[in-house]
């Protein structure tokens, strides 16, 4: 542990929390684009705006996952924590590897059962 003294167990439990987010913001941005593609259409109506929109939600998204997962371990980085840090990253994707084996075994259990 690094002079701060923070526990491993405080940042595994900061982990978790990035990694609930981040499966969080996945889930609303599932759901918009759920709703919008129930939306009543025309073939032309949308013919820019739909890879505008993609793009847009694209880069949007890149960036807020950047921030969730690896913002607060960049200034822990940057402040000489760098054990903590790599503790914090490795923590956050593993807990979304957990979270993204759960939503795929949940989505094979609900489709095949």
């Amino acid at each position: 542990m690094s002079t701060t003294g923070m526990k491993v167990s405080r940042v595994l439990e900061l982990g978790f929390i990035h990694a609930l987010g981040a499966v969080g913001y996945v889930g609303v941005i599932a759901l918009l684009i759920t709703y919008i593609e129930g939306l009543p259409t025309t073939e032309d109506s949308f013919t820019i705006l739909m890879p505008m929109g993609f793009l847009l939600l694209f880069s949007a998204s890149a960036g807020v996952m950047a921030s969730i997962v690896f913002l607060r371990p960049a200034l822990w980085f940057f402040e000489g924590r760098k054990r903590e840090a790599l503790l914090l990253v490795t923590a956050t994707l593993g807990f979304l590897a957990f979270g993204a084996i759960a939503v795929v075994l949940g989505a094979h259990v609900l489709v095949f059962n």
